[in-house]
This record gives C-alpha cells, sequence and structure tokens, in this order.
C-alpha cells in the first residue's frame, strides 16, 4: 500500500462515498414521504372536522325552527298559561292540562332522533317537559326541578344572562334558549331546554376514528368549555380550550409530537379540534426507514473497515499537515513534521518543513527591522523637543543677561541644569508622570524669571497615577503653548491648571489655561512643532490603544488640551520625585 500513489488510494477511497449519497437520499425520500402523508392527513382531517361543523349546524338550524314551532303553538302555551288558573282541588283537569303539555312538547321531541328530552324552566321556576309516563328516561335532567335550579350551568345562564348556551349533562348535552312569552313578546318567560344524546357527536365522527387508530376528537361550546370528547390523547383539555380559530397547529406533550386540525364555527360558536400523534401518522414511513437505514449502515460498517486501513499512510498524515498549517497561521513556526507515508505525503511534508523555515527566517528579519525602524523614529521625535525647548530657554537667559540680572541668572542657570540633568540623564525614552511634572515646575519657574506678568501653577494629580510611564517632554510643550500663545499676546499674565485624573481604563492629563483662546479646534490649530510633537509620539508609544489628544478653545476664555493614555504602563520602580501640589 505504501508504494500506491496518493492518487490511486484517493481514488479507493471516494468509492466508498457513494454509500453517503445514498443515506442522503433514504433520508430526502422519508422526509418527502412524511411530509406527504402528514398533508393528506392533514387534509383527511380537515374534511372531517368539516363535515362534522357542517351536519352541527344544520342540526342546530333544526333546532331552531323546531323553537320557532314551539313559539308559535298557540295550544301548548294555552295549556301553559292556564295551569295557574286551574284551582288545586280540580285535579283531574290539572293533569288532564298537564298532560297536553307533555303531549305537545314530546311531538317536537320525535323530530330529531338525537332529541331525547325537551323542557322549559319559567323564570318563576315551575318545570313544563316532554316525559310521559310510558317513556320514562332514568337519566333525563328533568326529574328532578330543584336540582335543574340549582345547578351550576343553570345559574350561569341566567346571572350572565346569556340568550342562548350549551351544556355539557351527564350522558349528552343541553342547548338552552331564552323565550318570551308570544302573548306578551316583550316579557321574558323562562328558559328553553333541549336535552340530546351523545350519539350525535359519535355518528359523526365514528368513520374518521376508524380510518386513524388513536384519534381524539373535542368539541367546545362557545364559553370554551369542553361538550364532548372521544379518545384519550396526553394532550390535556384545558391546552386545547384557548384554540378558536381554523387550521392546524403542531403540539408535544410528554416527547411526543401531535398534529391538531381545528375547525370554528360562528353559528354555534363552537370549535372542533380532532388531534393525532405523529408516530401514527408516520408508522408505515418508519419502518420502511429503519429497514433502509439498517441495510446501509451494514454496507457503511464494512466501508469504513476498508477506510480505517487507508487512513493510516493517507488521512493521518494529512491531518497533521493540517493541524500544523493552523500553528504556522497562529505566528508558530518551531514545527518540524515527519516525513511519513506515500511519496506524495513525504514530498508534502519536505517542502513544508523547508517552507516552514524560511518563513520564520523571514518574520524574524521583519520584526527586527521593524523595531529598529520605530526606534529611530521615536528617538528623531523626541530629539525634535530638546532644541526647540533649549532654544526658548537660552533665549529668555540672553533676555535676563540683557537685564544684568545676576541673580536672576544664577537661579535660572540653576533650574536649567536640574531640568537638563533630568531629561539627559537617561537614554530611555520613556519617563513618569511624576517626572514630567516636576520638569513642568522648574519650567514654569524659568519663565516666571522671564516675563514681568504673573503666572501660577496648580498641579492636582491622582497618587495612584504618578507611576504611569508616558513618552518624555509631553506635557512640556502644553504648557510652552499656553504662556507664549495664551499669555504673551496680553499685558497681564495667566493660570495654567494641570489635572491628572482616571477615567474608566484611561488616564486623562488635561492642561487648562486662562489666557486669550483661539478660534479654530483640533490638533493643528496652534503652529509650530510642539503639538504636532506631541500627537505623532502619542501614536508611536500607544499604538494599539484609544490614546490621543483633544483641543477645546474659545476666543476670549481660555484653552484646554486633553491627552489620554492608558493606566496599565506603570513604573515598577517608583518615580522618585516629589510633586509640589500648587508652584505659583
Amino acid at each position: 500500500m505504501a508504494s500506491k500513489s496518493l492518487f490511486s488510494q484517493m481514488f479507493i477511497s471516494f468509492t466508498f462515498l457513494v454509500l453517503t449519497p445514498l443515506l442522503i437520499i433514504i433520508f430526502m425520500s422519508y422526509s418527502v414521504f412524511t411530509a406527504d402523508l402528514a398533508s393528506k392527513t392533514k387534509v383527511q382531517i380537515e374534511s372531517s372536522t368539516l363535515y362534522a361543523a357542517t351536519e352541527v349546524k344544520k342540526y342546530y338550524e333544526d333546532l331552531y325552527r323546531v323553537t320557532v314551532s314551539i313559539m308559535a303553538d298557540k295550544t301548548l302555551w294555552d295549556s301553559m298559561n292556564r295551569r295557574d288558573t286551574i284551582p288545586s282541588e280540580r285535579e283531574f283537569e290539572w293533569n288532564e292540562n298537564e298532560n297536553k303539555i307533555k303531549s305537545a312538547l314530546s311531538g317536537y321531541k320525535y323530530t330529531r332522533n338525537e332529541l331525547t328530552e325537551i323542557g322549559i324552566v319559567k323564570e318563576t321556576g315551575e318545570l313544563f317537559h316532554s316525559m310521559v309516563v310510558n317513556e320514562y328516561n332514568p337519566h333525563s335532567v328533568f326529574l328532578n326541578k330543584e336540582r335543574i335550579l340549582q345547578s351550576e350551568w343553570y345559574r350561569d345562564f341566567q346571572t350572565r344572562d346569556w340568550v342562548k348556551a350549551t351544556c355539557p349533562y351527564e350522558n349528552g348535552l343541553l342547548f338552552l334558549n331564552r323565550i318570551n312569552n308570544p302573548n306578551l313578546f316583550a316579557q321574558p318567560f323562562g328558559v328553553l331546554i333541549y336535552e340530546i344524546d351523545d350519539s350525535l357527536f359519535d355518528q359523526l365522527f365514528q368513520i374518521q376514528t376508524k380510518k386513524l387508530n388513536k384519534l381524539s376528537v373535542y368539541v367546545f361550546n362557545e364559553q370554551g368549555k369542553l361538550i364532548y370528547q372521544r379518545g384519550n390523547s396526553e394532550i390535556h383539555p384545558e391546552k386545547l380550550a384557548g384554540i378558536r380559530a381554523s387550521g392546524t397547529i403542531n403540539l408535544t406533550e410528554s416527547g411526543k409530537k401531535y398534529m391538531v386540525v381545528s375547525r370554528y364555527v360562528g353559528d354555534p360558536d363552537w370549535t372542533y379540534l380532532e388531534v393525532v400523534p405523529y408516530d401514527v401518522i408516520w408508522e408505515d414511513a418508519n419502518k420502511l426507514r429503519n429497514y433502509s437505514i439498517l441495510l446501509v449502515m451494514i454496507s457503511y460498517v464494512c466501508g469504513l473497515a476498508i477506510t480505517f486501513l487507508l487512513s493510516k499512510q493517507v488521512v493521518r498524515p494529512l491531518r497533521k499537515l493540517m493541524s500544523a498549517m493552523k500553528q504556522l497561521g497562529t505566528g508558530t513556526t518551531n514545527i518540524t513534521l515527519a516525513a511519513k507515508g506515500p511519496f506524495e505525503v513525504r514530498e508534502i511534508a519536505n517542502r513544508f518543513n523547508v517552507m516552514n523555515r524560511q518563513i520564520g527566517e523571514l518574520i524574524a528579519g521583519i520584526v527586527e527591522e521593524q523595531r529598529k525602524a520605530k526606534e529611530a523614529d521615536l528617538a528623531a521625535l523626541q530629539a525634535q523637543i530638546h532644541p526647540h525647548f533649549l532654544y526658548n530657554t537660552l533665549n529668555l537667559i540672553v533676555h535676563l543677561a540683557r537685564k544684568k540680572n545676576t541673580e536672576a541668572i544664577r537661579t535660572l542657570t540653576v533650574s536649567l541644569i536640574e531640568l537638563l540633568q533630568n531629561s539627559l540623564k537617561s537614554a530611555r525614552l520613556m519617563t513618569t508622570i511624576a517626572g514630567e511634572l516636576v520638569m513642568i515646575q522648574h519650567y514654569v519657574l524659568l519663565h516666571q524669571y522671564r516675563s514681568e506678568r504673573k503666572i501660577d501653577l496648580f498641579i492636582s494629580a491622582d497618587p495612584d497615577l504618578l507611576g504611569v510611564r508616558l513618552p518624555k517632554f509631553i506635557l512640556q510643550p502644553l504648557v510652552e503653548n499656553a504662556i507664549f500663545h495664551g499669555f504673551y499676546p496680553t499685558e497681564d499674565g495667566g493660570t495654567v491648571v494641570i489635572n491628572i485624573f482616571r477615567r474608566e481604563k484611561h488616564c486623562i492629563l488635561k492642561v487648562v489655561d486662562d489666557g486669550v483662546g483661539f478660534r479654530q479646534q483640533g490638533s493643528d490649530s496652534l503652529e509650530g512643532i510642539g503639538l504636532t510633537n506631541v500627537t505623532q509620539r502619542i501614536k508611536h508609544f500607544f499604538p494599539n490603544s484609544n490614546a490621543g489628544l483633544q483641543i477645546f478653545s474659545r476666543p476670549g476664555i481660555g484653552t484646554a488640551i486633553e491627552i489620554t493614555i492608558p493606566c496599565d504602563v506603570l513604573e515598577q520602580e517608583g518615580n522618585g520625585n516629589e510633586i509640589r501640589a500648587d508652584r505659583r
């Protein structure tokens, strides 16, 4: 096997990839098949619910016609109104009148097979019903008048002033209609009650439940109460009671997925729901899928066994090469691959090792060149400050010499020497905030000797930030601009305030003066190399942060310059300088 080419070995492995498309085809076919089964089942159940809803609506319309006939039956109403006028001692006449009422109501009862009894409960509590002696119904609701009057469904109907309603009752349903006296139409008479057997719904849904095993049927009335249930799914009826629209939804209960088809009918304001588990719908499809998968898996295991033998010589070396390439992409160059496996794999490994070594050498050279270039740039920028500062300071000493102020020259020279020593005593380009503030105090002292104007310096610094490192001569150009461009154009002096504080993860160095100010805003608003140099050095020293410089100025009010640098660069050895908070 080792003598074969990589192409030959990959060709042998590729032949077994035919099994993967075969699995895909099986699952796609299963998906299409199950979707088609679900669609056909949905259509079948929708037809069933539509048929049931249509038949119930027809039945409801028949009851309405029966109600119209009862309301128009003058003989019946005369008999019901006559009951109250018959004296109690005329028992025969009272019984004869009662039989007329039962006979009339019984005649309407036979208009529908499922209509078991008809009764009327007057507002006064009197009861009329259709039960005769030879047709005794032991389950009828009309056997006990007090039971009707005390029942929850009757009290709800009266309390909520419903016109019509449907209520479940033992082995059937009760249809309730509020009726008025036809002789005095505006006067309420009572409640007309139809007692209907469950066989009404059994006949409508028995065909559908035979076609689909484990199909459950639910019917909810206008109040959302369950009035009929056939079957016993794991979905609780309360979870279905809120469905008041026609459509199909999927519900999951106890880990099982169900198809719920609903049909809402506005009159009599009922909702019909049929619920069937998806595992019943997909039972045949699942069997076919399982047999197909078993056959494919047996073939696939055989293919995997052969592929495993090839992977030792092809796949494993390629995986190692891929892992090495990922490490190389992250910057790791000290990687050496062992040249093992077929000829092509060994050649790739050797080429990779050569390329890796060359890349490492190239990266090291570039990093070194960039480091040297950055140090040269920073040194050049730092060097710009020294002649600029020295020029202004020496010019100040010349000015004092012309005045022959030897004591001032001596003091000024001492301050200049201390300033230069602080600047030149270390070759490092960085200092601390504490060291920078000491230099500023010396610098302001020099200008106090040069000018007759009063220049005040106030420093407020967070002690925890005095060890933060920053480039040398960062604050000096800002103070210099405040003195030369803010105070010298006027006869009066001014005040420079330096605030050092923390803002989130950044250190803020703010220099504020009450000089003449200017109109433009931005780091290039003042002429000279000072601010430009500061901005460039901040960008060089803190390239990957939000460090920067902002200027805010208003004519006649003053200027504020704010520098933002990271707070995480601390001097471990301490600042070694004493800062005076107020220097004038």
